[in-house]
């Protein structure tokens, strides 16, 4: 997979993470931080493998994003 193309699991999770967040707050506090490291281990590379390490991934984790 090419670099560019590593992102693209990681921001189909991060950005609906929010929404499950808000839909279940009103019947149970869920942190929204919940809803995006759970998702973030299943397409990371220890169980999907869908996002995994490379140069792109490495300078965005510097600027800490």
């Amino acid at each position: 997979m090419s670099q560019s193309g590593k992102l693209v699991p990681i921001r189909a999770v991060a950005v609906p993470a929010p929404l499950p967040a808000y839909g279940t707050g009103r019947w149970l506090p869920v942190p929204l931080v919940v809803f995006e490291i759970l998702p973030g281990i299943l397409v990371g590379p220890d169980v999907l493998g869908r996002a995994g390490d490379g140069q792109v991934i490495d300078t965005l984790s510097d600027l800490g994003a």
